[in-house]
């Protein structure tokens, strides 16, 4: 035959197997030992190393092109309800109504000065043409209502008067518009420290008043 080597041994081919037990050399195809009994185990093939799965590549780069990119979205702005629009209307109304009710209170005597004299008052001093004088108990009185009138009581003589708040000095007094029969004659004034109350009814009647 050609090609043929005789020194080329066929048997050498084969790789031997030998025990892993005893050391004992086996035959190929020898599931137990002959020599210690011990079942034979064949060594671990090496596992190849898992493939690493290919990165998804977008179809952009494929075809060469820039990936797009997605608008940005600007937040929408909320419209502003009517409730907001309803709530400043009502306030503007409610400020307006304290502004017209201050000044209608002070020009007509209402709580701004109406309220700290309404009511009864005794006569305790009088200055009848500039000579003052000590007024008996019971003997003069004067009484504030609410709807800006009053009376004063001199003995059996009475005097009907109306009155308005006018002003409130630096000191606290308050100071009132006195007219009786349609003519503006007088004046008082309201001390709140000492709660004494003061009319003059011409230049030539004045009266102090206690509660």
């Amino acid at each position: 035959m050609e090609n043929y080597n005789p020194q080329f041994d066929p048997a050498s081919a084969v790789p031997k197997k030998f025990c892993g037990h005893c050391g004992y050399e086996l035959k190929v195809a020898s599931a137990f030992c002959p020599n210690c009994g011990n079942p034979v185990v064949s060594p671990a093939q090496p596992q190849a190393a898992p493939a690493a799965p290919a990165s998804a590549v977008a179809p952009e780069e494929v075809f060469g092109q820039q990936p797009m990119q997605q608008p940005i979205q600007q937040p929408k702005q909320k419209k502003k309800g009517k409730a907001g629009l309803i709530i400043g209307i009502i306030a503007a109304v409610v400020v307006i109504a304290v502004v017209a009710g201050f000044l209608l209170l002070g020009n007509s005597g209402g709580s701004a000065g109406g309220d700290a004299i309404t009511g009864s008052w005794n006569g305790v001093l009088a200055m009848v043409e500039g000579e003052e004088i000590t007024i008996p108990d019971g003997f003069s009185s004067a009484y504030l209502y609410s709807d800006n009138t009053g009376v004063v009581y001199v003995d059996s003589d009475s005097i009907d008067f109306e009155w308005s708040y006018d002003e409130t000095d630096e000191e606290g007094d308050m100071m009132y518009d006195v007219s009786y029969d349609g003519l503006d004659v007088g004046r008082m004034l309201y001390d709140p420290a000492d709660d004494t109350l003061v009319i003059l009814l011409s230049d030539d009647l004045i009266i102090a008043f206690e509660r």
